[in-house]
């Protein structure tokens, strides 16, 4: 199932109060480095654009989902061009 112990050790995190990964700017912690490094670009301000629309976002996955949303035929038709 997991290559090392480091893999078993790293994915037991999910099933358990563990937080390890502490935001440098508040009290809040993290299970995984990814998601802790997402939290911190919040308070260093960064924002993601939607580049159809110019609404912005603090947390890529958010903008994506609404690009999915909300941009279908503007994507399709990108992609289309790309091909």
């Amino acid at each position: 199932m997991f290559e090392d112990s480091y893999g078993l050790k790293k994915h037991g995190r999910v099933h358990s109060n563990e937080q390890p990964f502490a935001c440098r700017y508040c009290p809040k912690r993290f299970k995984s480095p990814n998601a802790h490094r997402a939290h911190e670009l919040i308070h260093q301000g960064v924002v993601f654009t939607c580049e159809y629309c110019k609404k912005t976002y603090r947390y890529k996955s958010l903008l994506n989902m609404h690009v999915k949303k909300e941009h279908k035929k503007q994507v399709a038709e990108s992609e289309k061009k790309n091909d």
